[in-house]
């Protein structure tokens, strides 16, 4: 089961995997909020933790593809041990990257390894003709000159050139390496977590959205918040990094009423952004609570 993390009200995903998982598995895309490392002063592009709608999170939390959990160590100062732990881990990483650098480079080495024998072969060729050109042999070509003085270098053979090549490998220096970052605690798993209960919606409105988000969601569809839009939600027949989204879904309750040019506006925004309007509000016909309330559906479409 994924745990999202409890912050500051919001459910956060810190886990690469969680957040591949949530996407890929159950068409949750939340809202990343981090930075990249190495690139931290570009806007267009962000990184974890990923942070959830209220209506994402009761959605997962209700079909138990989730849990809410707080961790109280996370939010202590670290102590001088956990610095220490750190740095011994900021060092393995290190070596790690090492490694990976000399594993990589021996593969190079092996792949290349006919190609460096002919560039030396040849080198060596053109060395013995030189110096059959400053004898000046009488009776010989100069290709038999070459020939003749070839044998004069003992050309290496494939092991002792792959010797020499790994013996050329530099190791990464210290302050050149990769940066190590990790959006997660390296030792969550030693970690005991609290699960918490995420606040049921305490207005009618909010129900509303809960409830409209999870009737899309069962429909298939991917959703996302549609504020850029004008709207509460983006609705998408797929992900949103391959398609665009098909509807803005506005939630309103039945005894609310809206202002004819927050209307004109809406359906104008739909009709340049080639959107569907979609009007979301309570069924006012079957008297249930909210939490029993069902949502019904009206396009509003915008005529010239």
């Amino acid at each position: 089961m994924i745990s999202l993390v409890a912050l500051d009200g919001e459910a956060h995903v810190w886990s690469a995997d969680d957040w591949l998982t949530l996407r890929r598995d159950h068409r949750i895309c939340g809202q990343l909020t981090g930075i990249l490392a190495g690139v931290s002063h570009q806007t267009k592009h962000n990184g974890l933790p990923l942070a959830l709608l209220p209506e994402e999170t009761r959605l997962l939390l209700q079909e138990k593809i989730a849990r809410l959990v707080d961790y109280e160590a996370l939010r202590q100062k670290p102590s001088g041990d956990l610095k220490a732990k750190f740095e011994e881990y900021q060092k393995h990483c290190y070596q790690e990257q090492v490694k990976s650098h000399e594993e990589e480079r021996k593969k190079k080495v092996t792949e290349m390894v006919d190609i460096i024998v002919e560039g030396k072969r040849r080198k060596l060729m053109g060395l013995s003709t030189k110096k059959a050109k400053r004898r000046k042999l009488d009776n010989s070509s100069s290709a038999e000159a070459s020939s003749s003085y070839a044998e004069e270098f003992e050309l290496p053979d494939r092991d002792s050139i792959i010797k020499e090549e790994l013996s050329k490998i530099v190791p990464i220096p210290e302050d050149s390496a990769l940066a190590t970052i990790p959006t997660e605690c390296p030792w969550l798993d030693t970690m005991t977590p609290t699960e918490i209960p995420y606040p049921l919606p305490s207005r009618r409105i909010e129900w509303l959205k809960t409830k409209t988000f999870a009737d899309l969601w069962k429909r298939g569809y991917f959703i996302t918040a549609g504020q850029k839009f004008g709207g509460d939600f983006l609705v998408y027949p797929g992900d949103p990094l391959k398609f665009h989204a098909q509807y803005i879904v506005t939630c309103r309750l039945p005894e609310e009423s809206i202002p004819a040019l927050e209307l004109i506006a809406l359906c104008r925004v739909g009709t340049s952004v080639k959107k569907a309007v979609i009007l979301a509000t309570f069924d006012t016909d079957d008297g249930n609570s909210e939490e029993e309330e069902t949502v019904t559906y009206q396009t509003l479409n915008w005529v010239t």
